[in-house]
């Protein structure tokens, strides 16, 4: 008995809820106006749209509108600028080949006085990942300063 009331009451509950609940029903229409474009056919506009990806307008920078005088000090500064720049290439270029010609020179005095250790110093190694000779950098010292037992 008291089963059959609560069965009733679920009853009364569900066709109360469905009754003022409407099933869902989404239709998809086809478009029949183009945004903005009045006339133009969809080959036309995927051509216009991949034609404004392409250009290169929309990549630069707009330009600055600057008086006479302003867009000569700009032009001067610009120019200043390359300048340094290109100094300072040159610099690091003359720098790295120093360094380069240094170790070359080095490299073939030891081939003279040492050709064993320029093997040594030589050797191909390419399954080599991280070196194993190499120091975690941290801020601090380390605890152990040197590895006696440390073996290849």
């Amino acid at each position: 008995m008291l089963s059959a009331s609560v069965k009733s009451s679920q009853k009364k509950s569900v066709t109360m809820m469905t009754s003022w609940v409407q099933p869902l029903n989404q239709v998809r229409y086809k478009r029949t106006k183009t945004k903005g474009s009045s006339g133009i056919t969809p080959q036309t506009q995927r051509i216009i749209t991949q034609l404004s990806v392409m250009s290169a307008r929309k990549k630069q920078p707009k330009m600055l509108k600057l008086s006479k005088e302003d867009l000569i000090k700009h032009q001067t500064i610009q120019t200043a600028w390359n300048t340094y720049q290109d100094i300072l290439q040159n610099e690091r270029q003359t720098m790295l080949k120093l360094q380069y010609n240094k170790m070359d020179e080095a490299m073939t005095v030891l081939k003279q006085v040492a050709p064993k250790l320029y093997a040594d110093a030589n050797i191909n190694e390419s399954g080599k990942v991280f070196p194993m000779e190499m120091r975690i950098p941290t801020d601090y010292p380390p605890r152990k300063l040197w590895y006696y037992d440390y073996k290849k």
